[in-house]
C-alpha cells in the first residue's frame, strides 16, 4: 500500500506545471545565494564554488524553499478535507497508519526532490556568468552531497515531521503553515542576533536549521580549506540535532498514534445548530419575480465590480495566502528593526526612509510571488473548468478578465500596505513615532518607484502574456523569466540604459535625507508616464488576444477586426503605443543627446579617446596655480552655478611658455576669459573631450593672473546608473572647485587605469597607477593637484535664502540681500587645492573650547549625535595639540552631505561627512561611537598633516594623506572606548582589504609603492601602519613623525622616506615583521 500511495502522489505532483516552476525557482535561488554567501568571506583565495558557502547554502535553505515547503507539505495530507473527498476516501479498506506514513513519506521526497533545484542552481554558479572563471576551481562534489544529506535533507525531514504533527493535533491547514512560520522565526532571530553574541552556544542551539553553527565553523576555517574544507560536527550540533530533529520526532511519533480516519476527519468547530424543515407552510404560494435583462455599459460596470470583489476574496480567504503575507510581514519588520546597520555602523535610527528601503531587498520575492497569483488567478476558470460557462456569459470579455487584474491590483496593494503598516509598527517600539512621514511611505510604497504601482505593471505583464499565450505554465515560465532576466541584467551591467527595462525607474535606491530624490524625481515621473502608456496597450491587448471559448482566431486577432476589443479600445491601445515611442525619444533627448548620460563602454571609449588625443600635451611645461579667489553664486532650484574666478598662475618651469592648455567639465560654458585683465580668443577648444587652448606667453618666473567668467547648469535629466549630478541639486549641493573652475594642462586623471580596458583600446599597458618615487618630475607636483601648489585665496559664495553655503577657509562674513544668503570666506593659511562648495537646508549649532569655534551643518531633524560629535571634536584637538602640535585652524565646519557622495572629505577647516555615516545613527553602541570617533578623528588629523607636510605625487601618497591619519585616529578612538572599540574598527578593515583585493584589476602593489586604490592604503595601510606605531612606541612614532615632517618642511614627501625613517632603529625581527607588512603583498 505504501508503495501505491508514493506512486500516485510523486506522479500527481510532479504532472503539475508549478511543480518546474518551483524547480526552476530555487536554481536560480542558488546561484543568487552563492553570490551572496561569497561577499560574506574576506580571502582572495576563497572561491566562488568553496565548499564553506555550500555549507551556509544548504543549511539556511533560503526563503523561497521556505515558501515552497509551506505551500506544498501540509496539502499532502489535508486536501482530502479540503477538497471534501476525505468521506469518501476514508471509507476505503485501508491500513489508516500506512495512508499516513505514505504521505508523510511522499510529502518528504517531494519536498527533497525540488529542493535539488537549489543543489543545481549551486553547480550551474560557474556558468552564470556572475564571475570569471578564475574564481572558481574544481567542483566540491562530496562537501556538496555532505551538506545537502546532513543539512538540507535534515532540515526538510524536520519541517516536514511537524507540519504533519500539527495537522494531526489541530486539524487545521492554518496549523501546519504556522508551525514552519514558527520555526522560521527562531531562525531568524538566533541568525539576526548572533554577530554580537558574547557567547554563540545559545544561538547554535537556539537555531533550528543549524545555520548559525556552520556559519560560526566556516568563517573559523583557514582560507584555503573554505574551498575543500568538510563541516565538523561537535557537541554543540549534536545538542541542535537532538533538541530539534529529536523534538520533532517525538511529536511526529505521537501525531502518528494519534491519527486516525475517524479523528482527523472530525472538525474541531463548535457542533452547528441542526436545520429543521418547517413544514408549517408548505402549501404557500411563492411568487417568482419577473427576471430582466440588461446589458447596458452601467449593468456591465456593477458586474465587473462585484466580479472584482469576488477574485479578490478567492485569492485573500485561502489560509496560504495569509501566511505567506505573515512570513512577508516578519521578514519586513524583523528587517527594519533587526538589520538596517551598515558596514561599519549599526541600526539607525528609525526614520521613515529606512524603513521604506526594506521594498527593496524585499521586493524580489514580492513581484515574483505576485506574477505566480496572477497567473494562477487569470486561468482559474480553465483550471477548474467552468470556463465553458463563465464563456458563455452574455458579458463583454473585460467584464470577467478584467475583474480578475483589478483583483490582483487590489492583492498587490495589500502587500504594499503590509510593508507600510510594519514599518510604521517599528518606528513606535523603536521609539520614533514622531520620524513617522505618511507622505514618503506613499510615495515609496503606493508609489511607482518598487511600490505599488510597480507591481501593477508587472501584473499587466502577466495579464498580456497569459491573453497573448493561452497557456498558464508557459505563461509562468515567460514572465518570471523575463523578469528574472531583467533583474540580472541591470545588476551585471548587461543593460545600462533604465528605459530598456520594463516597469523600472531612475534613482530608486538612492534616496537622500538632504536631497530626497533629487534630479531622479524629474526623471522617474517621465520614466513611470513612459511605463504607464506600455501598461496600458498590455492591458487592452491582453483583453484583446484572451481566448474565449474553444475558437483561438488567433491569426484573425493579429488584424484586429475581432469585437473582443471595441473601437474606442483599439483606439486608446494605439494612441498609448504612440505616446509611448514619443516618450522613449524624449527621454533619449532629454538623458541620452543632452549629455546626462553615457553607458560604460562610451565613457571608457571617450577617456581612451581623451588619452590617444591629448597626451602630447602631458610633457609641456604649463604654470602653476598659486592662488586663487571665486565669486560664485548657486541657484539649487535651476542647477546652476554662476561665478568668476582669479587664478593667479606662476611659470616656474624655467622655460618661455606660448600656450596655456586647460581641460573642463562637461556643462561648463565660458563666458569671457582674460589674461591679466585683457580678453583672450580660445585657439582651439574640443567641445566633447573638454580641452582647449589659450595663446597666452609668460615668461619664465612670470606670475599672472588668469580670470574667468562662466557658468553651469544641468539640462535634461539623468538617470540610474549615471551620477546624481551632485555638484548642483536642489538641496544638498556640494562640489569640488576642479568641477566648475578649468584645471591646467592634460588631465591624465581621465586615463584608463584598467590593464585589460588600455588593452582593449590599444593603450599601452600600466606598471601602476602613479609615478613611480624615482620620478623626479611627479616628486615634484602636488598630490592632491598636479598643477597647483598649497594656496591661498577667497571664496564668496551667495545661495537661495532658505540655504546656508559652505566654503574652505575662514568666515569672515555673511548677509542676506535681495532674497540671497552671501558668505565670504578667507584662507588665510596655504592649503591644499582641494576646495569644496556646498549649499543646503541646514540647522547650525556652534560650540567653542580650547581656542577651537566648531560649527555643525544638518538636517534639521538629524539632531541625534551632535552631543558624540562636539566631544570627538575637542578630544581629537586635544589629541593633536598634545601629542603633534597645534590645530592649524582656529575655527572648524562639521557638515552634512548627500548619501550619494564619498563618506568623508577634509579640507580647510571644514569636514564633510555624508548622512548615512553617523548622523542619524543609533549610537548607543560600542561600534558606532568608535567610527563616529575614528571618522572625526581622521579628518582632523589629516588637516594637520595636509598643513604641514607637502606630499608628492608619487607612489605611497595615499599612505600619508590616509593611512597615517587613520592609524593616528585610532589611538583617539582608544583613548575615548577603550582596545576593543580599536579591536572591531581593525576587524572590518581586514575583512574589507580581504574581500576588495580580489577585485584588483591589475596587481596589488606593497603598501610602500601603493598607487591609489581604494581598498588597499585604507586598510591594510591603516593596519601596519597601527602595528608599526605599537611597535616603535608611541612616543618615538610620534616624536619621529614630527622631527621628519620639520626636516622636509620645504620639500615634497614621499612615504617611502617616512618609513625608512620610523624603522631605522627597529631590531632585526621587527624590521622583518615590517617588511613583511609594507614591502611584501600578503594578508595581514
Amino acid at each position: 500500500m505504501l508503495k501505491k500511495i508514493l506512486q500516485f502522489e510523486l506522479n500527481a505532483r510532479f504532472k503539475q506545471p508549478i511543480t518546474l516552476l518551483f524547480f526552476l525557482m530555487l536554481v536560480f535561488q542558488g546561484v543568487w545565494y552563492t553570490q551572496g554567501s561569497y561577499e560574506h568571506y574576506v580571502s582572495d583565495s576563497t572561491l566562488m564554488n568553496g565548499s564553506a558557502l555550500f555549507y551556509r547554502n544548504f543549511a539556511g535553505g533560503g526563503m523561497l524553499l521556505i515558501i515552497v515547503i509551506a505551500i506544498i507539505t501540509g496539502t499532502l495530507l489535508y486536501k482530502d478535507i479540503q477538497y471534501k473527498s476525505a468521506g469518501f476516501l476514508y471509507a476505503l479498506p485501508m491500513n489508516e497508519k500506512q495512508f499516513f506514513l505514505g504521505r508523510f513519506i511522499a510529502a518528504f521526497l517531494i519536498n527533497v526532490i525540488i529542493s535539488t533545484g537549489f543543489f543545481v542552481g549551486m553547480l550551474l554558479t560557474p556558468y552564470s556568468g556572475i564571475a570569471g572563471p578564475e574564481k572558481f576551481g574544481p567542483m566540491p562534489w562530496g562537501q556538496m552531497f555532505h551538506g545537502f544529506f546532513l543539512l538540507t535533507t535534515v532540515n526538510l525531514f524536520m519541517l516536514t515531521m511537524i507540519c504533519f504533527s500539527m495537522l494531526v493535533f489541530f486539524k487545521k491547514m492554518a496549523a501546519g503553515y504556522l508551525s514552519i512560520f514558527g520555526v522560521v522565526m527562531f531562525f531568524l532571530i538566533a541568525e539576526a542576533t548572533r554577530e554580537n553574541a558574547s557567547d554563540p552556544f545559545i544561538y547554535e542551539l537556539m537555531d533550528p536549521f543549524t545555520y548559525v553553527y556552520t556559519a560560526h565553523q566556516m568563517d573559523a576555517l583557514p582560507a584555503a580549506l573554505k574551498n575543500t574544507g568538510y563541516l565538523q560536527f561537535n557537541t554543540t550540533f549534536f545538542l541542535n540535532r537532538l533538541l530539534w530533529v529529536g523534538g520533532s520526532l517525538i511529536l511526529f511519533i505521537l501525531a502518528y498514534r494519534r491519527f486516525s480516519f475517524k479523528q482527523f476527519i472530525t472538525e474541531n468547530a463548535k457542533k452547528k445548530s441542526q436545520l429543521v424543515d418547517d413544514t408549517s407552510n408548505s402549501g404557500l404560494k411563492l411568487s417568482i419575480p419577473g427576471v430582466r435583462l440588461d446589458f447596458t455599459s452601467l449593468e456591465f460596470i456593477r458586474k465587473f465590480w462585484r466580479l472584482s470583489v469576488l477574485e479578490f476574496n478567492n485569492v485573500v480567504r485561502p489560509v496560504n495566502f495569509k501566511i505567506i503575507l505573515g512570513i512577508f510581514a516578519l521578514m519586513f519588520f524583523l528587517q527594519n528593526v533587526m538589520w538596517n546597520a551598515t558596514y561599519y555602523l549599526g541600526p539607525t535610527e528609525p526614520l521613515t526612509s529606512v524603513m521604506t528601503f526594506v521594498r527593496l531587498p524585499n521586493g524580489f520575492f514580492i513581484m515574483i510571488i505576485l506574477m505566480i497569483w496572477a497567473g494562477e488567478l487569470f486561468f482559474k476558470d480553465k483550471v477548474s473548468n467552468i470556463w465553458q460557462i463563465t464563456d458563455a456569459l452574455p458579458v463583454p470579455i473585460w467584464v470577467t478578465q478584467f475583474s480578475k487584474f483589478v483583483a490582483m491590483c487590489g492583492i498587490a496593494l495589500i502587500m504594499a500596505l503590509v510593508i507600510m503598516a510594519c514599518g510604521i509598527v517599528a518606528q513606535v517600539l523603536m521609539g520614533g513615532w514622531q520620524e513617522i512621514d505618511l507622505l514618503r511611505y506613499a510615495d515609496d510604497l503606493l508609489g511607482y518607484k518598487w511600490g505599488w504601482l510597480t507591481f501593477v505593471m508587472h501584473i499587466a505583464l502577466v495579464f498580456f502574456v497569459s491573453g497573448l499565450t493561452g497557456n498558464r505554465f508557459l505563461t509562468h515560465i515567460l514572465c518570471v523569466g523575463y523578469y528574472l532576466f531583467n533583474i540580472i541584467s541591470f545588476d551585471q551591467g548587461i543593460m545600462e540604459e533604465v528605459r530598456f527595462g520594463f516597469a523600472l525607474v531612475p534613482g530608486v535606491e538612492d534616496y537622500s535625507e538632504l536631497n530626497g530624490y533629487g534630479i531622479w524625481k524629474t526623471a522617474s515621473f517621465w520614466f513611470f508616464l513612459m511605463w504607464t502608456c506600455f501598461t496600458v496597450v498590455l492591458v487592452l491587448l491582453g483583453i484583446h488576444f484572451w481566448r474565449r471559448g474553444t475558437s483561438l482566431n488567433f491569426m484573425r486577432k493579429l488584424t484586429f477586426r475581432t469585437n473582443q476589443l471595441n473601437l474606442s479600445g483599439k483606439g486608446v491601445a494605439l494612441l498609448s503605443l504612440i505616446a509611448f515611442f514619443f516618450l522613449q525619444s524624449f527621454i533619449v533627448r532629454e538623458v541620452n543627446d543632452k549629455g546626462n548620460f553615457e553607458t560604460e563602454t562610451e565613457e571608457k571609449m571617450s577617456d581612451a579617446a581623451y588619452e590617444k588625443k591629448y597626451k602630447w600635451i602631458e610633457p609641456i611645461p604649463q604654470p602653476k596655480l598659486t592662488s586663487l579667489n571665486v565669486d560664485l553664486d548657486i541657484y539649487p532650484a535651476e542647477r546652476k552655478a554662476v561665478y568668476e574666478a582669479e587664478m593667479q598662475l606662476s611659470n616656474r618651469a624655467g622655460i618661455y611658455i606660448d600656450t596655456l592648455y586647460l581641460h573642463f567639465e562637461d556643462f561648463v560654458v565660458f563666458d569671457q576669459i582674460q589674461w591679466n585683465k585683457q580678453s583672450v580668443a580660445i585657439a582651439w577648444i574640443d567641445e566633447a573631450l573638454g580641452q582647449l587652448a589659450l595663446p597666452v606667453k609668460i615668461d619664465s618666473a612670470e606670475t599672472g593672473t588668469l580670470s574667468i567668467s562662466a557658468k553651469k547648469q544641468y539640462v535634461g535629466f539623468t538617470q540610474s546608473g549615471e551620477s546624481p549630478q551632485p555638484d548642483l541639486t536642489f538641496n544638498g549641493t556640494f562640489m569640488n572647485a576642479k568641477d566648475i573652475l578649468p584645471g591646467i594642462g592634460y588631465h591624465s586623471d581621465r586615463e584608463l587605469d584598467q590593464n585589460r580596458d588600455r588593452q582593449f583600446h590599444n593603450l599601452e599597458k600600466i606598471t601602476s597607477r602613479m609615478a613611480g618615487t624615482q620620478d623626479s618630475e611627479a616628486r615634484l607636483e602636488g598630490y592632491f593637484t598636479a598643477y597647483a601648489e598649497s594656496i591661498k585665496g577667497t571664496v564668496t559664495i551667495s545661495t537661495s535664502v532658505d540655504q546656508m553655503a559652505i566654503a574652505p577657509g575662514k568666515l569672515v562674513r555673511s548677509d542676506e540681500e535681495n532674497g540671497r544668503r552671501s558668505y565670504e570666506y578667507n584662507i588665510v593659511d596655504a592649503s591644499p587645492y582641494e576646495w569644496y562648495f556646498g549649499s543646503a537646508r541646514y540647522e547650525k549649532q556652534s560650540f567653542s573650547e580650547a581656542g577651537l569655534a566648531s560649527h555643525f551643518f544638518y538636517k534639521s531633524s538629524h539632531h541625534y549625535n551632535i552631543e558624540l560629535f562636539q566631544k570627538v571634536v575637542k578630544n581629537t584637538h586635544q589629541f593633536i595639540s598634545e601629542k603633534l602640535g597645534p590645530y592649524p585652524f582656529e575655527e572648524l565646519r562639521v557638515v552634512e552631505i548627500p548619501s550619494y557622495q564619498e563618506d568623508n572629505y577634509g579640507f580647510a577647516n571644514s569636514i564633510a561627512i555624508a548622512e548615512t555615516e553617523g548622523w542619524y545613527v543609533d549610537a548607543s553602541g560600542l561600534p558606532e561611537k568608535a567610527y563616529i570617533t575614528f571618522s572625526i578623528a581622521t579628518q582632523m588629523i589629516s588637516h594637520w598633516i595636509h598643513q604641514n607636510v607637502q606630499v608628492a605625487n608619487v607612489q605611497g601618497a595615499d599612505m600619508l594623506t590616509k593611512a597615517l591619519p587613520q592609524a593616528l585616529a585610532l589611538q583617539v578612538v582608544k583613548s575615548a572606548h577603550g582596545e576593543r572599540a580599536v579591536t572591531g574598527l581593525l576587524d572590518k578593515k581586514k575583512s574589507f582589504y580581504g574581500k576588495e583585493r580580489g577585485n584588483e584589476p591589475n596587481q596589488e602593489p606593497p603598501l610602500i609603492y601603493a598607487d591609489g586604490i581604494d581598498y588597499l592604503e585604507g586598510n591594510k595601510g591603516t593596519m601596519a601602519m597601527y602595528d608599526l606605531s605599537l611597535t616603535i612606541g608611541l612616543g618615538n612614532f610620534y616624536g619621529k613623525l614630527k622631527s621628519w615632517i620639520s626636516e622636509n618642511e620645504n620639500n615634497h614627501v614621499i612615504f617611502e622616506d617616512l618609513y625608512r625613517s620610523l624603522t631605522a632603529n627597529l631590531n632585526q625581527s621587527q624590521k622583518t615583521k615590517a617588511a613583511n607588512d609594507f614591502e611584501k603583498v600578503a594578508m595581514p
